[in-house]
């Protein structure tokens, strides 16, 4: 298992090395919400913080999400980046940890699940820096438990000066 204080020291340093370019035109924010739907839906809001140096995206992501099927919401993490490959596509990738209930013999208690969606997006430009922001990702590890059901489909807004 990856530690916190390695993964979050190594995300700060790749925030410091990049930010010797102009970093108030690179540092962007927005959110998401994504619909998927398994034998019910699942919604999920997540505000983002991330990070664009040329054709390479990085960020950070919480997230909050309900699955109505069996009236549970999980809550928890993620760090992504993306690549444009071509005009706006990009590929996408994320390492995510969500923190989810499970009933067993009538007992509630609450686990971490980590999961690795990987997939595409495509942005589309509406105004000055506003982007809409939609990708299909498909999470290769699937553990028991988790929140992503398989293809995960996410749209927001981007502000992107």
């Amino acid at each position: 298992m990856i530690k916190k204080t390695s993964f979050l020291s190594l995300l700060i340093l790749i925030f410091i090395i990049s930010t010797g370019h102009s970093a108030k035109a690179q540092i962007y924010t927005g959110g998401t919400m994504g619909v998927n739907y398994n034998n019910g839906y699942v919604l999920e809001l997540a505000p983002i913080l991330g990070y664009k140096y040329k054709i390479i995206e990085y960020g950070v992501s919480p997230f909050l999400s309900y699955l109505e099927s069996q009236g549970k919401y999980s809550f928890g993490g993620r760090a992504f980046t993306d690549v444009t490959f071509y005009k706006d596509i990009s590929a996408h990738a994320e390492i995510q940890i969500a923190n989810v209930e499970k009933v067993n013999n009538n007992i509630k208690t609450r686990d971490w699940v980590l999961a690795m969606p990987l997939g595409f997006g495509y942005k589309y430009k509406i105004s000055d820096g506003v982007y809409l922001n939609g990708m299909i990702l498909y999470d290769v590890l699937q553990k028991a438990g988790s929140p992503n059901k398989n293809p995960i489909v996410r749209g927001g807004i981007i502000y992107q000066p």
